[in-house]
Formats: structure tokens, sequence, C-alpha cells
């Protein structure tokens, strides 16, 4: 029951996990640029992260060639599906009568008569600037004034950012901002846009932007007792112990592996990092172990939920290798057990009198066939045109239990081969 607590809570922390502008490994997405003529190109971005396209973009057209656009090169380029605007240095200071400082693409957060951007320098920092009209300013989180007291100087640190938004808003400033916090500063430049009743268009909503994909495969589970040699007492002759006992390996044989299909759906989230998702399945499997003596028979029907963090080696390139780790609840939706008592004579001697003892077997109330499994998976993903991808997937679980006994203590371990279609998301 702890386990299964632990795991909804783990999935339900997926689902309600908050992913700001992060985006699924894919190497193309659909988008177009605006070119220094005014001329707009459509065709297909190498979009990983927008974290990655400060200094360059490489962009195919609907001709298939591929060009690497610098800033200057182009005024602007914009990704369908992320809403993300970047735009050219040189255009943005060029407006404001500025020479540019920045040659680097400013992604746009806030867009109307004030507009907010960031960019990046060469330390891979972001650095906010702020426009009104034609008036641009870099907001500084702090700066340095001297003092001089009684002949010694000084320094002492103060905020700007504030006093360049209340001088760019004036009237229409009505915040007071004490840290430089960036959803802060949003809203102000929601403030000012709807207080000069100007339109304005926000490109940094946050969006879970999940992916749905379909997932056939096909299993194979082992069912293992971790002590056949451990000696059982008859439970009906508890005094004949200990000529009475048995080991339960001679009661089970084998319980050889059963083969199954699987089929269900799998769920992927983005994070924060390029080389990292979240992802969960939820499949549909029957499982059955029955061993050799044909004593002890048990079946059951599974909705298998997967949750584990995947980490592609390579998300830069159309085939990306992953690794992944994390843990499996299998619910029962259906199961049933055929376990039958086994006797055997005991005596020894010509003058003990020779009679039959039933022994123990696994009876209903020791069979528990919900598993909490950890598992280890490898694959590789392939990257089709316009974000879908197809998975090749082997996952390895372990660690599962169908018993509840001290006697009959089990292991079950799951080698399953899958593959997945994820079609292009339209969340």
């Amino acid at each position: 029951m702890k386990a299964a607590c632990i795991y909804v809570a783990s999935l339900t922390a997926m689902f309600t996990f908050r992913i700001s502008h992060a985006q699924v490994n894919s190497p193309y997405e659909s988008g177009y640029v605006v070119l220094t003529s005014g001329d707009t190109v459509r065709g297909l971005l190498k979009y990983y992260s927008w974290r990655d396209l400060y200094s360059k973009v490489e962009f195919k057209g609907l001709t298939g060639k591929e060009e690497i656009y610098y800033p200057g090169m182009i005024r602007s380029f914009y990704s369908q599906r992320t809403e993300n605007l970047f735009i050219s240095s040189n255009y943005i200071f060029k407006r404001a009568n500025q020479d540019d400082q920045r040659n680097s693409f400013f992604r746009v957060l806030i867009e109307g008569r004030g507009t907010f951007y960031v960019t990046q320098n060469t330390r891979k920092q972001n650095v906010y600037y702020a426009a009104v009209d034609s008036e641009l300013v870099a907001l500084r989180r702090k700066a340095a004034r001297q003092f001089s007291i009684e002949g010694g100087v000084y320094n002492k640190n103060f905020s700007t950012y504030a006093t360049d938004l209340k001088k760019l808003f004036k009237e229409c400033y009505k915040d007071s901002i004490k840290e430089f916090n960036v959803n802060r500063i949003k809203r102000s430049f929601v403030t000012y846009n709807s207080c000069k009743s100007a339109n304005y268009r926000n490109y940094d909503r946050k969006r879970a932007r999940l992916k749905l994909g379909y997932t056939f495969g096909y299993s194979s589970s082992t069912l293992t007792f971790k002590d056949l040699n451990a000696t059982v007492k008859p439970y009906q002759f508890p005094a004949l112990s200990p000529v009475g006992q048995y080991e339960l390996g001679g009661l089970l044989g084998e319980v050889p592996a059963e083969n199954s299909f699987v089929f269900g759906v799998t769920v992927t989230a983005p994070t924060y990092n390029k080389f990292l998702t979240i992802e969960s399945q939820f499949l549909v499997s029957s499982r059955r172990y029955q061993s050799t003596s044909q004593k002890f028979n048990a079946s059951a029907t599974y909705l298998e939920v997967p949750l584990y963090l995947k980490y592609n080696v390579m998300p830069r390139k159309k085939l990306q290798p992953f690794v992944s780790a994390g843990i499996t609840f299998a619910l029962p939706i259906g199961k049933s057990l055929d376990s039958q008592n086994v006797t055997r004579v005991f005596g020894s001697g010509k003058s003990l009198t020779r009679f039959y003892v039933p022994m123990p077997s696994i009876i209903q109330n020791e069979y528990r066939p919900a598993q909490f499994r950890y598992l280890l998976s490898g694959g590789i993903d392939w990257y089709l045109i316009n974000d879908s991808k197809v998975t090749f997937g082997y996952r390895y679980e372990s660690g599962g239990s169908i018993t509840q006994s001290p006697i009959y203590e089990t292991n079950v371990t799951v080698n399953t081969f899958s593959l997945t279609f994820t079609p292009k998301p339209r969340l």
C-alpha cells in the first residue's frame, strides 16, 4: 500500500509539473523566417530549446535547402508550435537609433506598445530589455553608487530596473517592484499596454506540451521462489516435525517464463533540461505463472503504469539513443489462482505406521498479484518530419511479488520489447 501511494504521488507530480518553454528533443518543427527585405519564408526550424537560439538558427525551406542564419542576416524567426518569436538585435537597436550592442537574437516575452525582451550575454546569462515606442533600455538588476561620508568613500548597491520602468511607463506605472522578478515585470508590461489601450501579445505563456504515443510490445515474465530449499511443516500434523517436513521446490518444480503481448499509450512530458523527459505508460497485459508439477497455476490481467525519467544521449540527432530508470505499478483488473495441496507419506522403520499428511500450498489470501517493480530501459528515438517519432525500446523490470507469505516469497522479472509511435502533438 505504501508503494502504491508513492507511485500515485509521483504520477500526480508528473501531470501537475509546470513546464515553461520546454520542448521535447525534436530536431525539426514548423516555423518561418522574415528576411531583411521583409519577405516571409516558411519551412522547418532546428529547434531543441529556445536557449540555443540566441546566437543562430538552422532553417530548412520548402525546397529542402538548409541555411544557417546569424543575427543581422534576417529580421526575425518564429516557431509555430512553441509560439516563440526571436528578433535580430540590430533591427531592435536600429529602431531605437542606437548602435547594436549585442549581436544576438532577442526573444520576445511581451509585444506591444511596451515590449519586453530577453537575450543572453557571452557568459550565457540572461539580459532583459524594455522598449516603449522608440526608447530601448537594458534593465539592470543592480548598480553601484559611491557616497562620501566624513572623508570616506563607500559603495552602495541599489536597484535600477524599477526606476527605469517608472520612467518608461510614466503615469501608467502601477507597480512597486522591490526585487527583480521576471513575472512581476511581465505583468507590469501587460498593465502598461492596457493602460495605453494598446494591443499586446504574451509570447511567454506557460504551456504544458504533452505528447501522446501508441505502444505495442512483446513481453516475457518470470516467477521465481526465493528459497526453494525452504522446509515447511505440515499444517494438519505439526507434531510430525521435523520428520514431516518437505522442501518447497519438491512441491512446485519449475515455473517457466510466460510470454504475452502488451499494448497501450505512452505520455511524454518535457522538462527544463533538453536531455531529459518524463514518461509514463498505461499498458494492458496478461501474465500467467504455472509450475511444471501442475500444483500451482496463477494468472492476472494487469493495467501496468511505468513512470520513469528518460535521458536522451544525443538530443541534436535524428536518431537519439536513450536510457531511462523508474518504477512500475501493476494493478490487477482480473485474477485467478489454482493451487492444490500435496500429500506426502511419512514414516521410518518397521515399527512406524505409514499415513498420509496433506502439505500446505499457496492459498487465496496469500495471493497478492498487485506489483511494484523497478525498471531500467534503453532504446532509440527516431524522429520523423513535423516532430513525430518512432521509439524502439527494451525494458527490464524486477522486484515484484505475487505472494504475501513468509513461506512463499516470490520475485517477478519482466523483459519487454516495445514499439511506440508518437504523432505530432496537438496539445
